[in-house]
């Protein structure tokens, strides 16, 4: 399978670099590497591409690769948005790289990926990792050393701790933390220096509550380099997970009567990525389908409303007050359609009432008769004009009357049966494996 880049970011070296190694894939092209340019300059042997619309419907290129914006491109985001929307257009399946855009852009790409078919896969480090599914085995059916699990602490420790890095992160760990637990239905969000958006977000701490018995609080934390931590905290134990940076290996530490602490060996994020991809377009499962990186990127707006007004939030609803505000702006909007339309109809009533009443009236005419002198005379007759003739003043009434007709139409035309608002049961995400 013959790929191209779109974007470079961090993990693109890594990931190019791999697909020159293997012998089922290769990497055709790369566009827009930014900073990344040169590294991946020596390793593909080749120069970046210049201009990015030639991946659209290129025979040439069998999957495209969308990396995050990076740091410097972070308030550009309309451009990536553009991009995707284009691309997902085409005919070549996606891997993006999660998050590539906001909530409302990525469900747009929803609509057009219902449209057109194509494939869209999304991706983030550490998604299919073995060390969540023995964390998901604890959580599922708990030893008895370590009890039903209560509490999840999840410490994210970022050296860059902007808004853009924090959203990131959370928006990535909250897809595990779906997977691990189920849907999250509420939010709360707290930190120190609220006004100041950014401030906050380098401390914040996020309880996430939902379908399932465990409270989750996921907390950001200054360090040196990144890395995390993942706690479970049960009725009579807990077991925590290190997850430090690469290369080091993730350890999951029990506290309880059992052996010493777990390790993994090292793990290869790029060729578990390709085998997922490929996998994908072969039809097999995936950690997570578009429609479920559209709902965490719903969990970043949620978080920052949180954060604002400092209150517990539900996810896809809004806060009181701004029902109420909504309700106040729909009372004056609904007020002012029924004083427009009250006008409206006097004036259509008005029109009715003198094209009817015209037909009736008499108009006196005048004709000369220039026999009987020498200025002549003139004698008045009466003229009848028919309703017919009057029919003209009748033009504001028609299209009222014809879009009243118009809704006669849903009694003629049988209505298509709705379509589930949820996506099948095939397109939601499996269990961790």
């Amino acid at each position: 399978m013959k790929f191209a880049f779109l974007g470079a970011d961090s993990q693109t070296p890594a990931l190019a670099e791999q697909m020159i190694r293997s012998d089922e894939h290769s990497l055709g092209a790369f566009f827009e590497a930014g900073q990344q340019q040169e590294r991946l300059e020596n390793i593909c042997g080749f120069s970046q591409s210049p201009h990015w619309e030639s991946l659209i419907d290129d025979p040439a290129i069998d999957a495209i690769v969308v990396a995050t914006l990076p740091p410097d491109d972070a308030h550009r985001p309309e451009l990536r948005e553009e991009q995707l929307r284009k691309l997902a257009r085409g005919s070549a399946p996606l891997m993006i790289a999660h998050p590539a855009c906001d909530a409302l852009a990525a469900y747009e790409l929803e609509m057009v990926r219902r449209e057109s078919g194509v494939l869209l896969v999304p991706f983030a480090p550490d998604w299919r990792r073995p060390a969540f599914e023995a964390c998901a085995e604890l959580i599922r059916t708990p030893p008895e050393w370590l009890g039903d699990v209560e509490q999840i602490v999840w410490e994210r420790r970022l050296s860059d701790r902007s808004r853009n890095s924090v959203l990131s992160h959370f928006s990535q760990d909250a897809a595990l933390v779906q997977r691990l637990q189920g849907d999250i239905t509420k939010i709360s969000a707290t930190s120190t220096g609220v006004d100041n958006e950014s401030l906050a977000l380098a401390n914040v701490n996020v309880a996430l509550t939902g379908d399932f018995p465990a409270l989750v609080r996921w907390t950001v934390q200054p360090a040196d380099a990144s890395s995390a931590q993942i706690t479970l905290w049960g009725e009579h134990g807990k077991v925590v997970l290190h997850m430090p940076a690469a290369p080091r290996p993730w350890r999951l530490e029990i506290d309880g009567e059992t052996s010493l602490p777990r390790q993994w060996p090292e793990w290869n994020e790029p060729r578990d990525q390709l085998e997922m991809f490929t996998g994908a377009v072969a039809g097999k499962p995936i950690p997570a389908t578009w429609l479920d990186a559209c709902r965490t990127l719903e969990l970043n707006d949620t978080l920052l409303r949180s954060l604002k007004r400092g209150r517990a939030m539900r996810i896809g609803n809004e806060s009181e007050a701004e029902t109420e505000i909504r309700n106040f702006k729909g009372v004056m909007a609904a007020g002012g359609c029924v004083l427009v339309l009250l006008v409206l109809l006097v004036i259509l009533l008005g029109a009715l009432a003198d094209g009817v009443m015209s037909g009736f009236r008499t108009q006196d005419t005048y004709t000369f008769d220039t026999d009987s002198g020498r200025n002549g005379s003139a004698s008045a007759a009466p003229e009848v004009r028919t309703f017919g003739q009057s029919l003209w003043r009748l033009w504001l009434v028609i299209p009222f009357v014809l879009f009243l007709a118009m809704q006669l139409l849903r009694f003629v035309i049988r209505e298509p049966r709705k379509e589930e608002a949820s996506a099948p049961s095939s397109a939601r995400s499996p269990p961790l494996e």
